[in-house]
């Protein structure tokens, strides 16, 4: 920002006698300082803590390809007031192993001061290299909820609907990648729908790692089906959709709604762990329900099936009513 030459000039006619700091100043400078008040701050309401619980993820960052290895921590003040920080960032060179996370874990750890009596528990993913790490640590661990929940949804509906879905990401890259697409789609959605006022929506791309993408991108493909039809018998070269493919839409999104809301409320900061277990059950008392469609009646049954193989198995509840 400092180097932009819109904000040099907009600084210039603000105070013309005023030089900006270069970017090595701040990066060297201003950010270090501001990075050791915020943590000493931190670090001092940390010392008073009896018991502090974690999260934490390893990602790659997709313009530069490094890979990072994130720390978050999550307590509860003398006055029961839940708090948060992000401890860690940390550069991850090494490969991934069980032994390289756990090192690299300890390191975080013994930085803040955080001996094993104080690490309550660590909410991760489920790979068996950070299962490992998690071991190795010294930490009880548990996996992430919303991310079995990610998979019972891709074992029970988005595994079984591959070329809905094939479909659905060809038709959504299409206007994407394309702007005179995307002005006809509008224009033809304009002429459609102008009578309810509605103004003219874009087609949503699904992204694997991101959850809820796949149900919020069936979700607008069947809020725009008249429109996408009308704009498909144009465009041979396009994939369409036929009846039956619009039911399997219709289905899949009324199955994946209460996921999506559960995901959404599970997502909260404020959400507690002791939330999972009457959340799940719910859940799957909402699918025992009896269905008037064969189609649907068959998928719940595999997102109950999936259900209670991912989560509804002794072991895990144990752990969960443990750690709640």
């Amino acid at each position: 920002m400092a180097e932009d030459d819109s904000f040099i000039g907009l600084i210039a006619y603000l105070k013309p006698h005023y030089v900006i700091p270069s970017r090595r100043f701040f990066t060297e400078n201003v950010l270090p300082d501001l990075y050791e008040e915020l943590r000493k701050n931190i670090a001092a309401k940390v010392a008073k803590v009896d018991h502090v619980s974690f999260t934490s993820d390893i990602w790659t960052c997709p313009s530069s390809h490094e890979t990072f290895l994130s720390l978050s921590a999550h307590w509860i003040t003398v006055e029961y007031v839940r708090k948060n920080a992000v401890f860690h960032a940390s550069h991850f060179s090494k490969s991934h192993t069980g032994v390289n996370i756990a090192d690299k874990l300890m390191n975080m750890w013994e930085a803040w001061n955080l001996d094993a009596q104080r690490r309550r528990v660590l909410v991760r993913d489920g790979a068996t290299n950070m299962l490992l790490g998690s071991n190795l640590s010294e930490i009880e661990s548990i996996h992430c909820s919303i991310h079995i929940i990610q998979f019972i949804i891709n074992d029970a509906i988005l595994s079984h609907k591959k070329d809905v879905l094939v479909k659905s990401r060809r038709l959504a890259t299409h206007f994407n990648h394309s702007a005179k697409a995307c002005s006809e789609f509008k224009a033809i959605q304009s002429q459609t729908e102008s009578e309810m006022g509605k103004a003219p929506l874009i087609l949503l791309q699904d992204v694997p790692t991101r959850w809820n993408s796949a149900y919020l991108m069936l979700r607008r493909m069947e809020e725009l089906k008249r429109p996408l039809q009308l704009y498909l018998s144009d465009h041979d070269e396009l994939p369409n959709f036929s009846s039956s493919e619009w039911q399997i839409i219709e289905q899949v999104v009324t199955n994946l709604q209460p996921f999506s809301q559960l995901t959404i409320e599970m997502s909260a900061e404020s959400c507690p762990l002791s939330t999972v277990i009457p959340s799940v059950s719910t859940l799957a008392r909402f699918f025992e329900k009896t269905a008037d469609k064969e189609g649907i009646k068959i998928t719940k049954q595999r997102l109950l099936s999936a259900l209670r193989t991912r989560l509804f198995c002794a072991s895990r509840l144990e752990v969960l009513l443990l750690i709640s």
